[in-house]
């Protein structure tokens, strides 16, 4: 985890270096964004549960290769967290594939680089004001993450017990890569953008060795602040 802010510290301080070089009419465009909102997973795997979002955030920078005034194209690299909460277990006829039970609950925290890939379209309001709207899939790869189970009548001194979300030694986990859709749309003032994303899991990251048939797929929706050079 600390590598990762490093090199994330260190792409910013390269962001900082160059804004001299690219200016706000420049073809290739470089910037910086950051947010926060609301993650959550769907799923058959979660059909056994009571499943609360938990906050999730963003951070990470863009690259932004303009084709005109009003078209361009936008990619870069961004640090996610996802997962979801759970709270109980009902149990199916097949199981749940975290056996949770009553009064017990369960976290899955998970921490994407992702690499986003849209197609954006800016319609001036007025004088250097105008509405963006991106639309594109990302992909993203698993670098970190936990799951943190509280069980009841466990002599733990109400600690959670950890367990990787991506490790391969467990029989439940979640696969490293994600793919999945985005859309983005809000207001950019200048080099300010304010925006709204969403991004919608297309691909099944569940897997457990039993339950062949399970599936959670990530989704979160979140307020993004922007600076572009």
């Amino acid at each position: 985890m600390k590598k990762i802010i490093s090199v994330v510290a260190t792409v910013f301080l390269f962001l900082f270096s160059a804004h001299a070089q690219y200016g706000y009419d420049s073809r290739v465009q470089f910037g910086f964004d950051m947010g926060a909102g609301f993650a959550n997973q769907w799923g058959n795997a979660y059909e056994a549960y009571g499943k609360k979002g938990i906050l999730g955030f963003r951070f990470g920078f863009f690259l932004d290769i303009n084709f005109s005034e009003h078209t361009f194209v936008e990619t870069g690299l961004t640090f996610n967290r996802k997962g979801c909460r759970i709270n109980g277990h009902q149990w199916l006829e097949n199981g749940g594939p975290l056996k949770i039970f009553d009064n017990e609950k369960a976290t899955a925290n998970l921490f994407y680089v992702e690499l986003p890939a849209l197609i954006g379209f800016r319609v001036p309001i007025e004088y250097e004001v105008a509405w963006k709207f991106l639309v594109g899939p990302y992909f993203g790869v698993g670098v970190a993450g936990e799951r943190k189970y509280w069980f009841k009548n466990r002599e733990n001194d109400g600690r959670p017990t950890l367990i990787s979300s991506f490790s391969e030694d467990y029989d439940s986990r979640f696969k490293r890569f994600d793919l999945g859709f985005v859309a983005e749309t809000g207001i950019e003032i200048r080099r300010i953008s304010l925006m709204i994303a969403y991004e919608f899991g297309m691909f099944n990251n569940y897997h457990n060795d039993v339950y062949h048939i399970l599936d959670a797929r990530n989704n979160c929706i979140m307020g993004i602040i922007g600076f572009r050079y």
